[in-house]
C-alpha cells in the first residue's frame, strides 16, 4: 500500500472530520500517481487503497477495545500455512500465490500494533507499524521485481552509499537514508538462497537492530495471507492476483483484493471500522444480493457487509487498464461472504 498517499489523505479527512467530504479532489490525485507509474502492476492495488480510504473512511481518534482478544496494542499474529514450502525449499513460489507467503517473521513483528501482509504479482511482504519502530520486508524471485515493487518506509531521494555486510552468513548491502536524521532509517538487501532477493527497511532503529532483525526472517515455513471474506463470484476468466491484509491488536482492520485477467482488473477493499463505531448501513439506490449499494463515486460502490465497510473500485488506473461493467461488479458483491469472526484470523 502506498502508506505516503494514504497518510495525506487521512491528514485531509481529519481536517475535515463531521463535515461532508468531497471525494473527487483526492481520487483524481491517486488517478495521477497511478498513471504515472502504470507500468507497475502493484501500483493498481496501492491506488484503489487510497481511493477507497477516501470514499469509506471517517477520521475518528479510538480506544483501543481489548474485548475481542484480550490483548493490548499488539497486532494479532497470521495463522500458518500448514503444509506449504517455505522459501528456501521452494523459492520458484514466491509471489505466485496471493493466498500465501513462503516466510515466517514472529521477531520482526513482535510488538507492532498495526501488521500489514501481502502477496502476489512477484511479490511477498510484511510492515510492522510501532510506537518507536516500523518496518517493511520484501521478498521477490529477482533483483528486477524487488525494484520494481518501489516500496518503502521513506526516503530523501538522495544518494546512498552502501557497505557490504553478512545477514546470517550471506553477503549483503547497507546503507542508511538520511529521511529521518536521527531516527534512523536504514535498508539491507542480501539473497537468502538462491533464487531469491530480499530488502529489509527499518525506521527507528540502528544498523546493528536492523542486522539483527534480517537474521530472525525464517524461510522454512509459510504464512498464510487470509481475508475475513469470499468473493464467491468473479467475472469469467478473471481470479485472485493479489492480497493484502491488515491486523491489530482487535484482529482484522482492513484489506484488499485484487481481482484481474491480461487485460481488466477491479479491487475490492473492506474495512472494519473500529471498536465503538459500528459501520453505518448503507442506503443505496442499488442492490446486490443481500446487500444495498450505492455509487460512492462514478467508479466505486459501496455497501456494508459483517460489519465492515466494503467497497469495490470497478476500473484500473490509467489509458491502460480496462474494468468491469457495473452489472458485474454489482454480480460481485452479491456473491460476498464475509467471515462471522473478525478477530481470529485462523478461522478465515
Amino acid at each position: 500500500m502506498s502508506h505516503d498517499l494514504d497518510d495525506r489523505i487521512a491528514a485531509t479527512l481529519q481536517g475535515r472530520a463531521g463535515g461532508e467530504i468531497d471525494p473527487e479532489p483526492l481520487v483524481r490525485k491517486a488517478r495521477e500517481h497511478g498513471a504515472r507509474i502504470r507500468r507497475r502492476h502493484r501500483v493498481i492495488n496501492a491506488v484503489a487503497t487510497a481511493a477507497l480510504t477516501v470514499t469509506l473512511t471517517v477520521a475518528v481518534l479510538v480506544t483501543p477495545d481489548v474485548s475481542r482478544t484480550g490483548r493490548t496494542g499488539v497486532a494479532v499474529p497470521p495463522p500458518p500455512a500448514t503444509g506449504v514450502s517455505g522459501a528456501a525449499a521452494s523459492p520458484g513460489l514466491v509471489g505466485g500465490d496471493p493466498a500465501t507467503l513462503h516466510f515466517t517473521a514472529a521477531e520482526l513483528v513482535a510488538g507492532a500494533e498495526s501488521v500489514t501482509w501481502g502477496a502476489g504479482e512477484g511479490v511477498e511482504s510484511v510492515e510492522a507499524r510501532g510506537a518507536d519502530v516500523s518496518s517493511l520486508f520484501l521478498l521477490t524471485r529477482t533483483a528486477k521485481k524487488l525494484d520494481e515493487a518501489d516500496r518503502t518506509l521513506g526516503s530523501s531521494g538522495e544518494p546512498v552509499s552502501p557497505v557490504d555486510v553478512l545477514v546470517a552468513d550471506r553477503p549483503a548491502r547497507v546503507w542508511q537514508d538520511g529521511d529521518h536524521g536521527d531516527g534512523g532509517n536504514w535498508t539491507v538487501e542480501w539473497q537468502p538462497t538462491g533464487g531469491l532477493w530480499a530488502r529489509l527497511q527499518m525506521v527507528g532503529s540502528g544498523q546493528p537492530e536492523l542486522l539483527a532483525a534480517a537474521a530472525t526472517l525464517r524461510f522454512d515455513a509459510a504464512t498464510r495471507c487470509a481475508l475475513p471474506f469470499r468473493l464467491t463470484v468473479v467475472p469469467a476468466g478473471m481470479r485472485v492476483l493479489s492480497c493484502s491484509v491488515t491486523l491489530g491488536s482487535r484482529g482484522f482492520s482492513e484489506g484488499v483484493t485484487l481481482v484481474g485477467d491480461d487485460e481488466r482488473w477491479f479491487s475490492v477493499r473492506v474495512e472494519e471500522p473500529g471498536a465503538g463505531n459500528p459501520a453505518a448501513e448503507v442506503d443505496g439506490a442499488l442492490t446486490a444480493g443481500p446487500y444495498q449499494v450505492r455509487r460512492a463515486e462514478t467508479r466505486v460502490l459501496q455497501t456494508v457487509a459483517g460489519g465492515c465497510y466494503v467497497g469495490l473500485i470497478r476500473d484500473g488506473w490509467g489509458s491502460w487498464a480496462k474494468g468491469v461493467t457495473e452489472p458485474e461488479a454489482l454480480s460481485v458483491l452479491a456473491g460476498y461472504r464475509p467471515a462471522e469472526n473478525l478477530s481470529d484470523p485462523a478461522r478465515w
